[in-house]
């Protein structure tokens, strides 16, 4: 490493309409991290949107710019990165066409930089294939030029397609460090010849984001919290404002308001999808199903470190989406979470699994039909006792993250200025593990224990999907088209057999 640390990092972040909180969340809580332990430390950021901070500055570096899930194929898409790779091998970018300029500036980058690293994310599936070619294009050029890579924070999959999954798997091979935040993510990155060692089963990248308390112009944005109740919501777009299951959610949390005597505040975490669907959109709907004497706010989508603080405040968290969760846990809060797919279940069920909360967690579907306000009124009634729970588990989740930097920073070749044990809450040093004493980053024990708990919470979802096939197929076989399709079927071979006697018939004349 030179007198000045320099690393290129590639994250999904942006400022404006394109803001999301969590991808903010956890680019800024790696800046901090890194910029901590490497003093004078400059960033050079490779990402699709602008990124516009006073707290963070960066060198920014135009996007690969792989095309979307609808633009192109998989091929095309890896025929593109090919071309990436022999461009940086010869040279020579031209035969990149628009994209030369903006290989050629990574290639700037990564020649002065120390090393790559990739910003933790949900985002190397098959719903962004752009984001995971670009990653694995940056990766390319990291190897070619000899600068080591880590990937931090990351949900592999579920869902990859072939290509995918052979473009994701040389990647993450040829990384020295693989940070997954889930234990599916984990054993898809051992499936995909990741070795042990470089594996580490790590906590969110967000979950130790410096907390900011509002500036004077935006506590105009948020309401007065005097010393009220206030539940935490945060709705992704889940379905259309009109639909049936927007009527049964918003029911429920204006049933589980009035019984705890709370206030509900909706805390977008994403302007718009890809869709141009938003947070808020979302969440105005549920507020219209409201009973008039709940009282709501409808807050904007307001900076990573400020919504940390804001949801310390409250004392509940219900949401759809991941870093909600992240940020209940981190502050003590109990938290609900609801899934909609396999997806959103992995991440939702992981966030809550390191605080061994996983039992907090249901299908959206579930929540629409009751559960939401049943489990919300349960969960409150825990709720010293998880909070207890939660601020026991922080001291621990600190010693376990500045022995994950220690352990990073080597891995990359990178010094850190900050190489003295931890200290517990108590002030006495915790010493760090060696490496026989854990595994993928985590105590053996404990690990073990939220495998088998995963593999029980896998086996349910896949009864629970088996039953859903099976009452579709009794839906199906029910029907009149179906019963009448069966009584043809039957009469198929007395039909063949028919038309059998009279060709021999005919034959016999």
């Amino acid at each position: 490493m030179g007198a000045t640390p320099r690393v290129v990092i590639v994250a999904d972040v942006g400022s404006g309409n394109a803001e999301h909180v969590g991808d903010n969340a956890m680019f800024e809580a790696n800046v901090a991290a890194l910029t901590q332990r490497l003093p004078g430390l400059e960033v050079s950021l490779l990402a699709r949107r602008p990124w516009r901070s006073a707290e963070i500055r960066v060198a920014e570096l135009p996007a690969l710019d792989f095309p979307r899930l609808d633009e192109a194929s998989d091929g095309e898409r890896r025929k593109l990165l090919e071309l990436v790779s022999a461009a940086v091998r010869s040279g020579r970018f031209a035969t990149l066409g628009r994209r030369a300029e903006s290989v050629a500036a990574l290639v700037a980058a990564l020649s002065r930089a120390d090393a790559l690293v990739v910003s933790g994310g949900g985002n190397l599936n098959a719903r962004w294939p752009e984001h995971l070619f670009e990653r694995a294009a940056a990766v390319e050029v990291a190897r070619r030029l000899g600068r080591p890579v880590a990937f931090l924070g990351q949900t592999l999959g579920p869902a990859l397609a072939p290509d995918q999954r052979a473009v994701l798997g040389e990647a993450l091979r040829s990384a020295a460090w693989v940070g997954v935040r889930e234990l599916p993510s984990a054993a898809l990155a051992l499936a995909l010849g990741v070795p042990e060692g470089r594996v580490d089963y790590q906590l969110d990248d967000a979950c130790f984001l410096q907390p900011r308390p509002p500036e004077p112009d935006e506590r105009r944005q948020l309401p007065d919290w005097g010393d009220g109740r206030w539940i935490a919501l945060t709705f992704h777009p889940f379905c259309a404002p009109s639909d049936l299951a927007c009527d049964r959610i918003g029911e429920q949390l204006g049933a589980l308001a009035s019984a705890l005597g709370a206030r509900l505040l909706f805390l977008p975490h994403e302007a718009a999808d890809d869709a141009g669907r938003s947070d808020r959109e979302v969440s105005h709907a549920l507020v219209a199903r409201l009973p008039r004497r709940v009282e709501s706010w409808i807050c904007p989508v307001l900076p990573a470190r400020l919504v940390r603080w804001i949801t310390a405040q409250a004392c509940m968290v219900v949401s759809t989406r991941y870093h909600p969760l992240v940020f209940g846990l981190a502050a003590g809060v109990p938290c609900l979470g609801l899934w909609s797919d396999d997806y959103s279940r992995i991440k939702v069920q992981g966030a809550l699994r390191h605080a061994g909360q996983s039992e907090w967690s249901c299908a959206l579907e579930e929540g629409a039909a009751g559960a939401l306000l049943a489990r919300g009124l349960d969960l409150w009634q825990r709720r010293d006792v998880t909070s207890a729970h939660l601020a026991a588990l922080h001291p621990g989740w600190r010693v376990r993250e500045e022995r994950r930097w220690r352990r990073l920073l080597a891995a990359l070749g990178l010094s850190s200025s900050r190489a003295t044990p931890s200290e517990s809450s108590t002030g006495r040093a915790e010493p760090a593990l060696e490496p026989r004493d854990s595994l993928l980053g985590a105590d053996p024990q404990a690990l073990a224990l939220a495998l088998l708990e995963t593999l029980e919470e896998e086996r349910a979802a896949a009864g629970a999907e088996l039953e859903r096939r099976r009452a579709e197929l009794r839906w199906v076989v029910g029907t009149s088209t179906w019963k009448l399709r069966s009584r043809l079927l039957r009469l198929r071979p007395l039909l063949s057999a028919y038309r059998t006697l009279s060709r021999r018939r005919d034959g016999a004349r």
